[in-house]
């Protein structure tokens, strides 16, 4: 008895062994922009900058000029870069009676990687059905999976001194995931290749209750639709398949406080509910940060509180920790401005179950 049981322990550990997972991306839980990742992910109501394209669009309208940017997850094996973007401030006659900024970027919404044995149960596989409804839960062998997103943004404002600003974007997205092994519905060993498209919608406001006080929105993936095509090559041969699947929509709600001339405090809260495939999807998070200028430098810090991971497949998910911190600073000297954002990384550090360090890093041109 003893024998068989140090062989299953030895088996075990070394199945644990052989499992690998790697993800990156927007949507891994940190959000995008060092200046805002290292302020938790807010900027629902604070973002005024190029990366407001992603929290709240209506932000964009802080854009004076013309900004472009790009960054980099700093330790990341995937991604060479996790957005690049510009913004355009329109020099529009006065007499037309608005303001309006246009933006327009590409950034990989999530790519991930696995290899070994996993569960329906798994975070990892929880994970890997999030970005492609077309993954099998249980399966065992080589998967590789990328949702790349371009979007084009716009925010509009009345001319003159109005506390409002509204802003939309559109997505195109593309998903595709490999897949070689072996899965609870394999006929013998399986090669799998999915691809899908979808076109996404989302809108959001600003508002200035007063000059210290800002509040904003958003709606994301408003009616989305991914329209997915399955290629499947077994002993019963290759087929193929079609199918659709509905996003769940996504709502983000924020405040920015100007505590001094010198210091922002800003919070959010977003849920993303709904059905994904044939998951039930349920995630609240609440995220904090702080913002500090003294020119040329900016101090920033920030908590992400997960209030519910829950998903119809593997029930209640917890972080290793209770909540994430954030960390980071920044550096403007005329248009060239540089970022750099310290976190702990969200899916990472479920997949290790420990905090998983991570870091940002942005290169901005402004004027």
């Amino acid at each position: 008895m003893r024998l068989a049981l140090a062989l299953l322990s030895i088996s075990a550990s070394s199945q644990a062994a052989d499992r690998s997972f790697q993800a990156e991306g927007v949507d891994t839980g940190a959000g995008i922009g060092p200046r805002w990742v290292a302020q938790a992910g807010t900027g629902v109501a604070a973002a005024d900058d190029l990366y407001a394209i992603y929290t709240n669009p209506a932000g964009l309208l802080g854009v004076q000029g013309f900004e472009f940017s790009i960054s980099r997850q700093l330790n990341a094996r995937l991604h060479a870069y996790n957005f690049i973007g510009a913004a355009w401030r329109l020099p529009l006659p006065q007499d037309w009676g608005f303001k309006a900024t246009v933006a327009g970027s590409f950034y990989p919404r999530i790519h991930a990687r696995a290899s070994g044995n996993y569960t329906d149960t798994d975070f990892e596989s929880l994970f890997l059905r999030f970005l492609l409804p077309g993954v099998d839960g249980n399966f065992d062998g080589d998967i590789d999976s990328k949702t790349k997103t371009w979007r084009y943004a716009a925010a509009l404002a009345p001319s003159g001194d109005s506390p409002w600003t509204l802003g939309f974007y559109v997505d195109r997205i593309d998903c595709k995931s490999n897949f070689c092994g072996v899965h609870a519905h394999s006929n013998g060993y399986t090669v799998q290749s999915t691809g899908a498209r979808a076109t996404a919608f989302g809108l959001s406001l600003r508002y200035q209750l007063s000059p210290d006080l800002t509040l904003g929105a958003q709606v994301s993936d408003l009616n989305t639709k991914l329209d997915i095509h399955v290629t499947t090559t077994d002993a019963a041969g290759t087929r193929e398949s079609n199918t659709t699947a509905h996003f769940p929509r996504k709502l983000a709600a924020g405040l920015a406080w100007r505590w001094t001339g010198a210091t922002t405090v800003s919070g959010d809260i977003e849920s993303t509910h709904g059905r994904y495939g044939s998951t039930q999807i349920d995630l609240q998070m609440l995220r904090f940060g702080l913002e500090h200028r003294m020119a040329p430098w900016a101090w920033r810090a920030g908590l992400l509180v997960p209030l519910r991971i829950r998903s119809s497949d593997s029930g209640r998910l917890k972080l290793p920790a209770p909540a994430a911190p954030t960390a980071g600073l920044g550096w403007q000297q005329g248009p060239l401005k540089v970022d750099l954002a310290v976190y702990a990384h969200t899916a990472m550090s479920m997949h290790k179950g420990k905090l998983s360090p991570a870091a940002d890093l942005s290169l901005t041109l402004a004027f």
